[in-house]
């Protein structure tokens, strides 16, 4: 396991071969886990970097962090400094989506690519806002219950 300490954080990273480098951004309630079986099979030599975002996974946020996605963007970029990484391309899940788009408008000169999975490049609605807003308090209030939810059985 490696960390790397941050202005923002404690960073779980990940890291596998030395060709092009590929990072992948986890999703809301996800860690760098989700990815493995991608990587696995990532028929390509290439650098993986694989992350906890700051409060997910392994990785401990900073007392002042404050969740977000500029935030989380300059987290990204803290470790891609510390690991000595100049152009990446990203891969980033839901959340990691709107990261993806952070790091590209903070910090553009890092960035060969990006591909999206469950994510959008446009604003969220109000509608998908109230939703995620209301997913967050049951995971504060009613964890146990998301927690059934989603492992019936």
């Amino acid at each position: 396991m490696s960390f790397i300490e941050t202005p923002y954080g404690r960073i779980h990273v990940q890291q596998t071969g030395r060709e092009k480098s590929i990072v992948w951004l986890h999703g809301f309630l996800e860690n760098l886990n989700v990815f493995y079986p991608l990587v696995r099979a990532y028929p390509h030599p290439a650098h993986h970097i694989l992350i906890d975002l700051p409060g997910y996974g392994e990785s401990v946020p900073a007392k002042n962090f404050d969740f977000s996605m500029q935030q989380m963007a300059k987290a990204v970029e803290a470790v891609l400094s510390s690991l000595n990484v100049e152009k990446v391309h990203l891969v980033a899940h839901s959340m990691g989506g709107y990261i993806a788009l952070q790091i590209a408008h903070l910090f553009p000169e890092r960035i060969a690519s990006i591909l999206l999975l469950h994510s959008m490049a446009s604003a969220d609605s109000e509608q998908r806002k109230e939703n995620r807003n209301r997913t967050i308090e049951v995971v504060y209030k009613e964890h146990q219950l998301l927690l059934n939810e989603f492992y019936k059985n």
